[in-house]
């Protein structure tokens, strides 16, 4: 199969940033997840403030990629992010005429293309291409009409990965929905239920992890699941995967939780995140590990009502860098305490709802090894063969 350049298939755009007044919206790295936006993360800036990366000017059909190494990060700009300061550590490209867009858009996505960036990259701490390095990238030589026949097909494989994911996010609206429909507010309580300190309805034990340094691999890549706060934080609140485990000796300076136990993290950006282990696990003490009575309370009740409080405990460790909480903090929260038959009728309806996620989630995955096998069959030349 025929290839070419690929600097010769677009154009570098993206302007420089010039004075303006009040404040713009500014897209860092970090703000964009995959191919979306998070738009929590984009930042209000002032010109006489602004970061020194925010610096690019974007228009509509401009084409972002992320410099950085192993990084795969990848926008179209359209009018509704036309107004937007981009950071300097995207390229922003157009495709030439003769270049279908979203071929090139799809090609910035591809293990092709990614493969031959990191390869490219330098740098002494964090690696990434420049233009050097983008000159020796070369992308698959199509005809146009090929070109759009591969991004139509590509592009609405994506878009099944985007309805799916839509459908989740409803899941998870429901949920909240759900929970205040039955019991009100619970940090405001506006529905007057019975309220208790968090440790009269549940047991709380800080996670351990005792060695210094952390890091020191004589304790780890054993049989034993070892969680940290990413792992509860990335979960969607209930909590299988892991990634690390310990050894023997690992285990004997850590603390154990069961199935069952409400797991909520203490530090960082993490605070607060909640998580029901599904298996026993290992966890160290940026942790805390709650077992609720079950006479008094369920643990999915409870789990979902913490939720509403993450807010507070992050308002309360209000610097994310350092932010910290503990079980001085979290005993005495006074929460909602409703009779335990209507927590246990949330608790089955709560079920169903994760057993439709679970079902979202699983097609998820296959619409994913769909999308990535037809990629690669794409920019191979195999996908119209």
């Amino acid at each position: 199969m025929n290839e070419k350049a690929f600097v010769d298939c677009i154009t570098f755009s993206g302007s420089t940033v010039a004075t303006f007044e009040g404040q713009r919206q500014y897209l860092s790295t970090g703000a964009l997840k995959g191919n979306v936006i998070d738009y929590a993360e984009l930042e209000e800036i002032a010109f006489a403030t602004k970061p020194s990366r925010a610096n690019l000017n974007v228009r509509v059909g401009d084409i972002l990629f992320a410099k950085m190494q192993n990084t795969i990060k990848v926008l179209e700009i359209s009018d509704e992010t036309k107004d937007l300061i981009v950071s300097t550590g995207f390229f922003v490209v157009r495709p030439q005429a003769n270049v279908d867009s979203e071929f090139i858009l799809q090609y910035l996505n591809s293990s092709e293309f990614n493969t031959q960036k990191d390869k490219y990259c330098s740098g002494a701490t964090q690696k990434a291409i420049n233009n050097a390095g983008l000159k020796n990238i070369e992308i698959p030589q199509f005809d146009i009409d090929t070109q759009r026949q591969i991004g139509n097909v590509l592009k609405l494989a994506i878009q099944a990965k985007s309805i799916r994911n839509e459908q989740i996010d409803v899941i998870h609206k429901l949920e909240q929905d759900l929970f205040l429909s039955m019991f009100g507010e619970p940090i405001k309580n506006t529905m007057n239920w019975s309220v208790l300190p968090l440790s009269e309805i549940a047991k709380l034990e800080r996670g351990r992890f005792s060695p210094r340094p952390r890091n020191d691999p004589k304790y780890y890549n054993g049989d034993y699941p070892f969680v940290q706060t990413g792992d509860i934080n990335g979960c969607d609140h209930r909590l299988s995967n892991y990634s690390q485990t310990l050894n023997e000796l690992g285990i004997r300076v850590s603390k154990e939780f069961p199935v069952g136990t409400i797991l909520i993290a203490l530090v960082g950006a993490t605070v607060g995140a909640t998580a029901i282990l599904m298996r026993n696990v290992y966890a160290p003490d940026s942790a805390i590990g709650i077992t609720v009575d079950p006479e008094k309370c369920s643990n999915i009740f409870l789990e979902m009502q913490l939720r509403f409080w993450r807010k507070w405990l992050l308002d309360y460790a209000p610097d994310a860098a350092r932010a910290n909480i503990n079980l001085e903090i979290l005993s005495p929260l006074k929460v909602i305490v409703p009779p335990l038959p209507l927590q246990q009728e949330f608790e089955e309806k709560m079920k169903k709802l994760e057993e439709l996620k679970a079902q979202l989630r699983s097609s998820l995955v296959e619409l994913e090894t769909t999308y990535k096998s037809t990629l690669q069959k794409a920019f191979n030349g195999e996908l119209f063969q």
